[in-house]
């Protein structure tokens, strides 16, 4: 029976020709290869659009080219105390001469949410930092810090260096262990050269990374001064800073819980090294076991001093920053410098200045 437009309405079977088949079926492959095709391109374009989701062994730390502790695991992040950490200059700044021996210097009195130069001779010239290089190294190691028990060994290569450049430090041997935090308290108290390199290479896989990181910081803070060429502070024409450039550093490592601890504590950590019971780093700007030092107490007239790092290259002389707090409450930064050697500038000399320094401005 058929319909009014000639199609048989009981017809349940359709005739298909061979060569209609053959050519559907090409039609389907083609569409398959092609909804294939395009799917692996999305899934491409896809891999490059997400790229943080392919960071996460970035973010444990197993890759080297990643500053460790760049993300939320870090302990440490510095909580910023002020809208800016550069120096202003009072309007009545006193300008020293002849008053002390070294060649540059700047007291800093520390306000709410300012830094203003009080004293200054050469603050803001070119001079080498020395170890006082290392308030940086410390800051940047402790905003990245993830593990603070974690071990790290010495290695031949760094003892090599170490020695080779006549790094200072308290003696650390090949094959032995500390822990982050040890080496922290090591690179504030003993100026330690293979402690301060074994972290840099743990944060960023090397010190030349980690001198970057360094760099970048200096550019956050708006210094335009200070080069750093290592993370030791050992003599290099590119390793420079300057006084007020130093004293915008310390005031920011301040704001960061470990940092502040490890420059400011007196106790000191008890700790073995090649074998030996150790403390004796504990303290150093007291005047034990450091030619610069405020005798057996750091009490100055009006203020205590309650940080500090320092430093000792041929080419500057002593270099020494330092924190003071007076009766009040009220907080100072001093960076003095001396002079390079052979000037006959001593140590009793530099400290004489430093504390003259404190006793006659910092009221």
């Amino acid at each position: 029976m058929k319909n009014k437009n000639g199609f048989d309405k009981s017809e349940k079977t359709i005739t298909i020709k061979p060569a209609f088949l053959v050519l559907l079926l090409a039609t389907v492959a083609l569409i398959v290869a092609l909804t294939i095709g395009l799917v692996v391109v999305m899934c491409l374009d896809d891999s490059g659009r997400e790229e943080p989701r392919q960071t996460q062994e970035d973010d444990e730390g197993k890759n080297p080219s990643k500053p460790v502790g760049s993300n939320s695991k870090a302990l440490f992040p510095t909580v910023e105390s002020r809208s800016s950490y550069k120096i202003s200059i009072s309007g009545s700044v006193v300008k020293l001469t002849d008053e002390i021996g070294g060649n540059n210097t700047v007291l800093v009195k520390v306000g709410a949410d300012s830094l203003t130069s009080i004293v200054e001779k050469n603050a803001d010239a070119k001079m080498y930092p020395a170890s006082m290089t290392k308030v940086m190294t410390l800051l940047v190691a402790c905003e990245r810090v993830t593990d603070l028990e974690e071990k790290l060994t010495v290695t031949q290569e760094i003892a090599d260096f170490a020695a080779a450049n006549d790094g200072s430090g308290a003696g650390l041997k090949v094959g032995e262990s500390y822990t982050v935090e040890d080496l922290l308290y090591l690179i504030a108290y003993q100026s330690d050269t293979i402690a301060s390199i074994l972290i840099a290479e743990h944060i960023v896989g090397s010190e030349a990374a980690f001198v970057e990181l360094m760099n970048a910081k200096v550019a956050e803070l708006g210094l335009t001064g200070t080069r750093f060429d290592n993370c030791t502070g050992l003599y290099s024409e590119n390793n420079y800073s300057t006084c007020k450039d130093i004293a915008s550093i310390m005031a920011y490592a301040l704001d960061n819980e470990m940092a502040y601890k490890c420059l400011t504590s007196y106790s000191g950590r008890p700790m073995v090294v090649g074998g030996t019971d150790c403390t004796f780093y504990s303290g150093w700007y007291s005047g034990r076991g450091n030619r610069l030092g405020f005798a057996d107490n750091p009490r100055l007239s009006s203020t205590t001093v309650i940080a500090g790092k320092t430093g000792y290259v041929d080419e500057a002389g002593f270099t020494f920053v330092t924190v003071a707090k007076d009766k009040s409450g009220g907080l100072y930064i001093n960076v003095t410098v001396g002079q390079p050697k052979g000037q006959m500038y001593t140590a009793e000399k530099f400290m004489k200045d430093v504390k003259m320094i404190y006793n006659t401005y910092a009221k």
